[in-house]
Order: structure tokens, then C-alpha cells, then sequence
């Protein structure tokens, strides 16, 4: 595991269950799902390179990545 890979371990493992995580660098906030082992994004861009950059190393880690809509959550894009 890379160093990158292992950020995002410790970060997921920090948040609880039900929790969001904001990402100031682009405004992206996601919310995660423990249960599900998913993050579901909540506010943000969708091809934002912080977002792309999560969701290539969510699938490696046993999380995917959703959009709040699929999920019944309110989604807004700026």
C-alpha cells in the first residue's frame, strides 16, 4: 500500500459511521456509509480531481463511491 492509499485508510478510519468529511481544496463534501463501505458524495463536482483521485483508490481499499441523489440524498452541484 502506497502512501496515498494508507492516508485514505487512516482518513475513513477516523470518521464514524454517518459522518461527513469536507474537503476544503474544491468544496466537495461526502458523507460516509461504514455499513455499505461507501462514500457518497454530497456536494461537489463530479469530475473534480480531488474526487477522481478518490474514487480510484476507493475500489483497492473495499469502498465505492456514490452520488448523494442514488441514495435519496439531496445533491447539489455548484
Amino acid at each position: 500500500m502506497n502512501a496515498k492509499e494508507q492516508w485514505l485508510v487512516d482518513m475513513l478510519d477516523s470518521l464514524k459511521d454517518g459522518e461527513y468529511w469536507h474537503i476544503p481544496s474544491d468544496n466537495s463534501l461526502l458523507k460516509i456509509n461504514k455499513q455499505k463501505r461507501q462514500l457518497s458524495v454530497i456536494i461537489g463536482e463530479l469530475n473534480s480531481p480531488t474526487i477522481a483521485a478518490i474514487s480510484g483508490v476507493l475500489p483497492k481499499l473495499g469502498y465505492s463511491l456514490s452520488f448523494g441523489s442514488e441514495e435519496g440524498l439531496d445533491y447539489y452541484c455548484p
